[in-house]
């Protein structure tokens, strides 16, 4: 008979966190690729502008050696700035997006079913049409949905919370801001997370979607941050609308087109 190799409790449990703190790793480094290259892409386009006014201030000042010289050293510097943006633009291209087409509906009712099991709290989906699809990275909307959803439940009652969620189409008629990404009109498949927490201060709103930025203790801030830059990456666009000691809603927005 085959013999049957049974390991110890204790490391089975260290093996779970071991692939645990290695999601986590996988996280944290997928969220520096992606605001390295949101970085890289701002700085490029900054860059375009401040290269193309010293080149023609150059030709202004052919016949001012001095200024001449200042402006050749501002575009040296700026050319330097320039590798540098190509540098992190090749070390985020590992993560750009895929396009295929993606089922939301499903997509988020898996990772719910996935989060019932160790949250004992409420987590119910409503709307949508599992037949809908987007066209973006599965595995970077994954992740985007899930952080989104993990705050939540970090944000309620581990034993009572409670968390909706609500997945509809909406057609946006007029542009729409937030921060500095603008929602373009057209349409839009729209993931509504709400929770019963304790809300999120006024002046802590316009902060939530900063690297790094936390309220709680012993997290790492990166969880929203990365959707905002993922939602970014895929023309979608992701706000907040939250009453201190109601709860807090994030409205997720894929495009349709």
């Amino acid at each position: 008979a085959a013999t049957v190799r049974r390991f110890p409790a204790t490391a089975a449990a260290s093996s779970e966190r071991d692939i645990a703190d290695l999601y986590r790793q996988n996280k944290k480094l997928t969220a520096i690729a992606i605001f390295a290259g949101g970085i890289a892409h701002d700085y490029n386009n900054a860059l375009t502008a401040v290269l193309g006014n010293i080149s023609l201030a150059k030709f202004e000042a052919e016949q001012n050696r001095e200024l001449l010289d200042l402006l050749n050293d501002a575009e040296k510097a700026s050319m330097k700035i320039k590798i540098l943006t190509e540098r992190l633009s090749a070390y985020s291209r590992g993560i750009k997006p895929a396009r295929t087409r993606v089922r939301l509906a499903s997509l988020v009712e898996e990772i719910c079913a996935q989060k019932r099991r160790d949250f004992a709290g409420s987590i119910i989906v409503a709307g949508g049409d599992s037949r809908v699809e987007i066209e973006g990275d599965s595995q970077l909307l994954y992740m985007t949905f899930e952080c989104v959803i993990e705050n939540a439940i970090e944000a309620v009652d581990p034993w009572k919370g409670k968390i909706n969620l609500g997945i509809s189409e909406v057609d946006v008629v007029l542009d729409e801001v937030f921060r500095e990404m603008t929602l373009v009109p057209g349409r839009y498949i729209k993931l509504a997370v709400s929770d019963d927490g304790s809300g999120i201060a006024a002046d802590k709103v316009t902060d939530i979607f900063n690297p790094y930025f936390t309220t709680k203790d012993g997290h790492d801030g990166i969880g929203l941050a990365l959707a905002y830059s993922i939602l970014k990456r895929h023309r979608g666009f992701v706000s907040v609308n939250s009453v201190p000691g109601q709860g807090s809603t994030f409205l997720l927005y894929i495009p349709l087109f």
